[in-house]
Parts: structure tokens; sequence; C-alpha cells
């Protein structure tokens, strides 16, 4: 439908100097020839004083073919100056969006432009519910109740009445939002400062989440986002009740959720890249690296429109490769992951945190040792030990004790005895210093002290004791220790790690 006239006169004269400058740079970034056209159009807009007057338009285009497509001309020339205006205060989004419908509906009220304010509120609403902004609803109610007020006629009390009943509607929905967020976070922080947490009171705690009332059924939920967050919730609940099969059919029930919203695919927290990653870690949990490929190929052909999403993808993509490369014996990979590795943490080092960071240089180092390569693997592992941060205090301290087996293979038993004291303090001030780390270093000084000749038989033993310890404990919070019985395997048969790194210890 032809957009008239008046709307295109009264926008271009509401416009203050500023604006009109930053539209007409907007316009000409855009690097049309057309675009002179549709700035000629408003120019001469611009010019009329009093009304719109098509007729003296038609007049000074006097291009027959201009004043044929002036109906599309009058379209285009308005969303483009809708659009400048919008960029001209922030990035698009659907968040930014909504803010700024709101903030034209208000341009518009200062204005007097009385229709535009009813349709830049109505398409507010409509987002805002499309995409569970549901805190920007009270705000796009609070102005509808003004409008209600002051312009709608009719009956305005009834209408209030009707505004009054949306908006307690949206309280619920943020009370509830608000209160899984609270629960969520708490998940989170937790994950983040110590993934493989064995204190079984926090535990206790952090699982009887599950008991709440909003995480009984999620189709008692109302909104996207609690839905979001019910399942974002159950999944850390299942994570450290180390229910591994629950963790990967929830996180695949959270992948289907998001296929199923796919205006959602990129909101700043229910991102679709981070399902795809979540199932990814569930299935390296449960050993299912046959679905790696087709998900890792599902990441990458994700829209890469800004910085932040294409270093995000990227991340996850060399995390999880990492693994599936390392747990499905893909060791000829190595110079392919450590460019990657190097070309990733280079390129998008202004927007890695540090667990990221550290998760990729210690799977790095990781990788390298298990191939072979002890002196690469030996620089990435310093790289670990060397950065400072509370984040991945897991991968930390399995840092502080592939760094002494590294040590070991090369022979720097002068080294070692110091390191091994200092392994040892480290470990003991964060409390971290248990049954395995007290025989790990234990092994070590042994080995260190024992004839060439008669070290098979301690390997022989520091093997037959890990795997009845992995036997009898949840070995994903012994971080190293089916790495250390794989090494062991590997000198009692004297065989390269590469070849028993995959042993089952069941």
């Amino acid at each position: 439908m032809p957009l008239p006239g008046d709307d295109l006169f009264f926008l271009i004269h509401a416009l203050n100097p500023s604006e009109k400058r930053y539209f007409k740079l907007f316009a000409q970034r855009q690097g049309n020839e057309k675009n002179k056209v549709y700035m000629k159009v408003f120019d001469l807009i611009d010019e009329q004083e009093e009304a719109y007057d098509e007729e003296l338009l038609k007049k000074k285009l006097k291009s027959k073919g201009d004043i044929k497509m002036l109906p599309q001309l009058k379209i285009y020339l308005f969303d483009l100056i809708v659009k400048s205006m919008r960029v001209y205060r922030s990035e698009k989004n659907a968040a930014n969006e909504v803010f700024d419908l709101i903030q034209d509906e208000l341009f518009y009220t200062e204005k007097g432009l009385t229709e535009m304010r009813v349709k830049a509120l109505r398409r507010a609403k409509e987002l805002a519910y499309k995409f569970d902004l549901t805190y920007m609803l009270v705000a796009i109610l609070q102005r509808e109740r003004v409008f209600a007020i002051r312009y709608s006629g009719g009956d305005p009390v009834a209408k209030i009445n009707l505004i009054h009943e949306e908006e307690q509607r949206v309280f619920k929905s943020l009370n509830n939002e608000s209160e899984l967020g609270k629960i969520y976070y708490t998940l989170l922080a937790q994950f983040v400062i110590d993934p493989k947490l064995n204190d079984p009171q926090k535990i206790e705690w952090l699982v009887g989440y599950k008991n709440h009332p909003l995480l009984q059924d999620i189709n008692a939920i109302d909104t996207y986002y609690s839905k979001f967050l019910f399942l974002k919730c159950h999944g850390y609940i299942y994570r450290f009740s180390n229910d591994y099969q629950g963790m990967y059919q929830n996180n695949l029930a959270l992948l289907t959720l998001m296929e199923q919203y796919p205006q959602h695919h990129f909101n700043v927290l229910g991102n679709y890249m981070d399902a795809i990653a979540s199932v990814l870690s569930a299935a390296h949990n449960l050993g299912k690296y046959e679905e790696f490929e087709g998900l890792l190929k599902k990441l990458d052909e994700l829209p890469k429109d800004k910085l932040k999403d294409e270093a995000t993808i990227a991340m996850n993509i060399l995390h999880y490769k990492m693994l599936y490369y390392m747990n499905t014996a893909q060791f000829d990979k190595s110079e392919e992951i450590i460019n990657e590795c190097e070309h990733v943490l280079k390129k998008y080092s202004n927007q890695l945190s540090d667990s990221q960071f550290v998760s990729d240089v210690y799977n790095l180092s990781l990788f390298l040792f298990c191939k072979g390569d002890i002196h690469k693997s030996l620089h990435y592992c310093q790289e670990v030990l060397n950065f400072k941060t509370e984040s991945k205090q897991d991968l930390q301290h399995g840092a502080q004790m592939l760094h002494l087996l590294l040590h070991y293979e090369l022979g720097n038993t002068v080294y070692l005895d110091s390191a091994l004291r200092n392994g040892i303090r480290s470990m003991q001030n964060k409390s971290r210093f248990n049954d395995f780390e007290k025989s790990f270093t234990g092994y070590i000084k042994k080995l260190i002290k024992t004839a060439e000749r008669e070290k098979s038989g301690v390997y022989k033993e520091m093997y037959d004791f890990y795997l009845i310890m992995h036997r009898q404990n949840n070995h994903k919070r012994l971080v190293l220790i089916e790495e250390t019985l794989a090494w062991a395997v590997s000198k009692v048969e004297n065989k390269p790690l590469s070849e028993t790194i995959f042993y089952k210890y069941k």
C-alpha cells in the first residue's frame, strides 16, 4: 500500500537540523546512485512549508520516470529516515528496536504526530511479545495508559482496567523470570567457579533446586525466556548430580525449544549457538562423538553478522573440535589444531573470557601430551599456569599435575624436586590436595628415586591403584585420572600414550 505523503511530510519536518544532517550522511553511505532521487524528494518535501503538496512535488521532479515511481520513492524514503534515526541512537536488535520504537513514540508525541505514535506503540508491543522482552512491556503499558487518558477517546476507565489486567500478567511473568533467573545464575556461578565441585553439602543444596515449584512443569510456564531458564536450570542440576544422560536429553530439549522459536536464536542469553554447544558438551560427557561432525557443521553454518557471534562460534568450534579429535584418536590433526588455536586466540583476544582461554589452552596442552609432543605440550601448559584468574580452577589444577608429568617425561628430575614441593603447597592452600593428588605426587617422587630397570613395577602399581580409585569415585571430578591411567599403561606396555589413552577403565 502506498505511503500517504502527509506522513512523510510530517516526519521530515519533525526532524531537527542535526537529525537531517545525519540522515543525509547515512543515505550517502548506502552507495546507491538512485539515492540522488530519494534525496531530491527529501529536499523538495522539506521545502514545502505548511502542508504536503503532491502536485507541486511532481512538477519539480519533472522526470516522468521519477513521477511514476513516486509512491515507491516515498515508502523507501520514509523507511530510510526511520532506519537512520535508529542507527543514529543504537545498534539494531530486537531489544534495541523496541527501545527505539518507545523513543520514537516519545518523539512523535513531542511533535504532535498522534497516528505515528499509535503505530509505534503497537509495533513495540508486538515485538516485545514476540521476543519475550517482558520487562519492556512495563514501559509500553505505561505509555498506553497515558495515551488512553489523553487521546484515545471512548471509555478511558475501561481501557485503563484492561491495561492494568495485562500489566498484572506481565508482572507475574517477570516475577517468574526473576526467580528462575536467580536459580540459574546461582547454578551457573558455581559451575564457573568449580565445575568439579566435590563438596557433598554444596551439591545437595544445588541439586535441591529441582524441588522448586517453578522447576516442576515446563508447560505451566508462559514465556519462552522462562522455558529457556527452566531447561538451563535443570541442565546444571543434572550436571551437579552427575546424571550425564539426563543432561544430554535436557540439552536436546533446549535445542528443540530454540529451533521452535527461531526469532530467539541470537538473543544475548538464549543463544542458539550456546544450545548447540550444550548438546556437544553433554555428548562429550557420554562419549557420543558420532554426533560431533554434524553439530560442528551446524555451528559453522550459523550466520556471523557480528564480531561477537563470529568469535563465539569460532571458539566453540575450536573447543569441541579439540575434544572430538582427542577422544577419537585423531592425533594426526595436531598441527591443524595448533594453527587454529593460535589463530582464534589471537584474532578474538578481546572477546575471550578467562574461562575460554584456560579451557582451550589446557585442552591443547593435553592434546599434545596424548600425542607425545611433550615440548609443545609443556609450552601451553605453562601458559595456563602463568595465567592469573579464578576461572576454571579445576583445569588450572589439572595443569599443575600435568606440568609435573611433562617434566618427568623430559627427564628434568632436578627441577621436579622443587616443582613437587611448590605444587603440593599450592594444592594444599587451595584445599585440593586430596587422595588422588597425594598418591599422584607420591608416585612421581617414587619414580624419581627408582632405577630405570625397576620402574615398570612402579608403573604397574600406579595403574592398579588408580584403576580401583577410578572405579570407586566419580572420575569426572578427578581431573587427569584417566590420562594418568593411560600414561601408566603406556609405560607398562611400552607403547605410545596415543595408543593407550582410549583404554576403557571399567
